[in-house]
């Protein structure tokens, strides 16, 4: 029979959880614990990355690499299993069947036994275990068949918080659980009557038949059980850097008890770490790096966690910068001719007024004055040019006064004559009319690169399509559908999911004034997320912030390199196979693009939809998660995002 399986087997039948744990010792007054899988998790997945690790150091610590150490390393452990007369083996045995000088191994062996203690973690699941048999009086201990020292296991117990409790090291005792033996030394050295001692740990044969044939109560425990749900499995099993990476969120997310937390840790935390990792290699030292309000924050915050490099905060939007770069345009042909995406693409005449910075009165007053009525809808370049005509001798003084201030605004930051802008992506509007607009430090023109997630060209503007080259992409940088790019494919499907990982608090910038002090400053608009979201989207960030912490303090960031593949897979298992429990968390939420509110689920049923077909269709076109949209409402597992793929490239082509 296949032993995994059979393992397998018996795991699923004797395993216990939290609560059944809790009412098994509640009578006993000695509880022993297994320590390693047990109290205590590593943050890598294998023992054996702890060998790769330390050949990564050997360089930093003066030592001659060791061609193969971590292969030799694991083979010395089998081979002093096999060869050592007694079972309990030590870590100077081990290091015995490995070719080195006694100096050499010395350093080997201290340095294997650090490592260890920085990848040691305590499991938080066991932990509570613990502390409610420290509130009830149980006597308890430590027994651990390892052949690292006593010193440095009772280390590692302390740093986690087990700091009462007696420990038992095979290593040192010269006996194993494996073969009974340590059960009843313990046993006859404490004097214990077994029928009030209960053993806890992973292991079958060591923590569960051992003690069970000594008359010893046991309980068997889920060995590396599954915190994490948000993870490709087949991607899992195909990718160590994937697989390391999801094996340090299932150490770590067990911390938190709310969805968000467990999204922006597992989900949300991986992209901002592998973006921010990409930023700290890809942006040239002489370039000032800007983040853009509002989406740039939170990424400033992981960047600053990766990087020592000194940034800067750039509140600035679309309206705001197209605001002054109407200065540098000449008439309202060149406004048509080069449409930036400043607003939706179907829009009325009172919109695109808004859009250029004019007031509801100024804009009320003009409209009379020339027969326009606010609320038509611009279907036709000659009602979008008499509506910009009719606008246009106060859009552009506006615009010369907004030119100046934010010249002045850039100067009052210290920008230098080469930038790198980092926002979310997708088309590099705002980077565009940031290089047109010709802003100035001295003489200088300023060159303006940008950093993003993703780049796509989706519109006909000569001006984006000449500042291509000074855009680059951590997830993907496509020219057209032509050149099907799956993540470019998901990421439209769910676009307002994603951005919703960035939103801010704050409100978008309407533009800059200067304060009695002669002080630049932005104009912020009101907030436009509803409290409950800004709450749920403070504990995704503030996870997903975790997650970039955390791994970045761990000596197992050094096997884990997270491109942009491996960054992407937990967001597309989130939403390739969304959940109803999923789409429920996040049913209710509003977006918007600029001013416009846009619909995030959909705002109706199916029943409805069924019955409405002409509003099934508005909607899906006014929704900027349609591959979640359609699933909340069909319901059934379709490939959405290839349906999508193929109406985009028809309507492309039409």
């Amino acid at each position: 029979m296949n032993m995994p399986f059979l393992k397998k087997c018996i795991y699923k039948v004797l395993k216990k959880e939290y609560k059944e744990i809790l009412l098994m010792i509640n009578d006993k007054s000695v509880v022993s614990f297994d320590v390693f899988d047990t109290l205590l998790k590593r943050e890598v997945a294998s023992p054996r990355d702890v060998f790769r690790i330390m050949e990564l150091h050997f360089q930093d610590n003066g030592i001659q690499p060791i061609k193969g150490f971590s292969v030799l390393r694991e083979a010395a452990e089998e081979q002093a299993k096999k060869e050592v007369i007694n079972s309990a083996i030590t870590i100077e045995e081990i290091y015995d069947y490995i070719p080195v000088d006694n100096a050499l191994k010395a350093v080997l062996i201290d340095m294997e036994c650090e490592i260890e203690l920085q990848l040691s973690f305590p499991n938080l699941i066991f932990q509570l275990i613990y502390d409610a048999c420290i509130e009830q009086g149980k006597d308890i201990y430590f027994i651990s068949d390892m052949y690292l020292h006593y010193e440095i296991i009772e280390k590692m117990l302390k740093k986690a918080g087990y700091n009462k409790g007696k420990l038992y090291v095979s290593s040192e005792i010269g006996k194993t659980k494996y073969n009974g033996e340590l059960f009843s030394y313990i046993r006859d050295t404490e004097k214990i009557n077994t029928k009030n001692w209960i053993h806890i740990g992973d292991s079958v044969r060591s923590d569960y038949l051992m003690p069970k044939r000594l008359g010893i109560n046991a309980i068997l425990i889920e060995r590396a059980p599954k915190n994490n749900k948000y993870y490709d499995k087949n991607m899992n099993n195909k990718n160590k850097h994937y697989m390391r990476m999801n094996h340090f969120i299932n150490t770590h997310i067990s911390e938190y008890q709310s969805p968000y937390e467990k999204i922006g840790y597992a989900v949300f935390g991986p992209l901002l770490y592998g973006f921010s990792c990409w930023l700290a290699q890809k942006i040239p030292e002489n370039r000032t790096i800007l983040f853009l309000a509002r989406d740039g924050a939170v990424i400033r915050r992981a960047f600053q966690i990766i990087s020592k490099r000194s940034t800067l905060y750039l509140y600035i939007s679309r309206k705001s910068v197209y605001g002054a770069y109407l200065s540098c345009v000449e008439n309202t042909n060149e406004i048509i001719k080069n449409k930036f995406p400043i607003i939706s693409r179907r829009h009325t005449t009172g919109e695109l007024a808004i859009s250029h910075n004019i007031s509801e009165s100024k804009m009320q007053e003009l409209f009379e004055k020339n027969g326009i009525e606010k609320d038509e809808i611009i279907i036709s370049d000659e009602i979008e040019k008499q509506v910009l005509d009719t606008i246009w001798p106060v859009v552009k003084n506006n615009a010369k006064e907004q030119y100046q201030l934010f010249q002045e605004y850039l100067n009052q930051l210290g920008v230098s004559a080469k930038c790198a802008v980092i926002d979310v992506g997708w088309r590099g509007t705002t980077q565009t009319l940031l290089q047109q607009a010709g802003f100035k430090v001295g003489r200088e023109k300023i060159d303006w690169e940008g950093y993003y997630f993703g780049i796509h060209y989706l519109i006909k503007n000569e001006f984006i399509q000449e500042n291509k080259n000074r855009m680059f992409g951590f997830l993907y940088k496509e020219d057209s559908f032509k050149d099907r790019n799956y993540i470019r494919e998901v990421i439209l499907g769910t676009i307002a999911f994603f951005e919703m990982f960035f939103l801010s608090t704050e409100g978008t910038t309407k533009q800059y004034i200067r304060d009695n002090d002669g002080i630049v400053r932005p104009v912020i608009g009101k907030k436009e997320n509803n409290s409950l979201m800004n709450e749920n989207i403070d504990l995704i960030q503030n996870a997903a912030l975790d997650f970039v912490s955390d791994l970045n303090q761990s000596t197992a960031k050094l096997l884990v390199n997270i491109d942009s593949k491996i960054a992407f897979g937990n967001y597309l298992a989130f939403v390739k196979a969304p959940t109803k429990e999923l789409l429920r968390y996040f049913n209710g939420y509003n977006c918007f693009n600029g001013d416009t509110p846009k619909i995030f689920l959909g705002e109706h049923g199916s029943i409805y939809y069924l019955r409405h077909p002409r509003q099934l269709y508005k909607d899906l076109i006014r929704c900027d998660n349609r591959a979640l949209f359609l699933k909340r409402i069909f319901k059934i597992p379709l490939p959405y995002f290839h349906i999508l793929y193929f109406l985009r490239k028809f309507f492309d082509k039409t």
